[in-house]
């Protein structure tokens, strides 16, 4: 359990059963973040409270990228902006509205070798791949491209 404060705002950090909530407390005075934290740990003790990698894994594969590049959009030049709309296209397009969670190593896999297939360059498809390796460090699920890595470079 940990109070601090941003800008105004007071966060709170903690974790119960293993699983980590960072959340704001939308306000500025230390006794109500105190009270506000208190609730927020007891919602998760009961299950109440979903993490944000848990919302995050069940969304969406679009919806995931959208919120995902809307959350980036405030620190890239407009340039990049452009350019990584562009390179979601083709994820967007192939995954669709399959849940994060849902996408696996083989799914990834046979993206990257489907667009080498239309004859995308491969570096260009290795760097699509990084774009949905980042969406699963976002959406908890590195494991999966760990896998996706080691199997592609064998």
């Amino acid at each position: 359990m940990a109070l601090c404060k941003r800008k105004n705002t007071w966060w709170t950090d903690f974790s119960v059963n293993g699983q980590r909530f960072r959340e704001s407390l939308d306000t500025s005075d230390w006794r109500e973040a105190q009270a506000k934290e208190k609730e927020l740990i007891a919602q998760a003790s009961q299950g109440k409270l979903a993490g944000r990698s848990m919302q995050f894994g069940r969304m969406a594969f679009t919806m995931a990228a959208d919120l995902y590049l809307e959350e980036k959009l405030p620190h890239l030049a407009s340039r990049t902006v452009q350019t990584e709309k562009e390179r979601l296209k083709p994820l967007n397009a192939h995954f669709g509205a399959v849940s994060l969670n849902r996408i696996s190593a083989e799914a990834v896999r046979g993206y990257v070798s489907e667009r080498t297939a239309w004859r995308i360059i491969p570096t260009f498809a290795w760097q699509l791949s990084g774009q949905l390796s980042t969406r699963f460090r976002v959406g908890n699920q590195t494991g999966v491209m760990a896998q996706m890595t080691a199997q592609m470079n064998s």
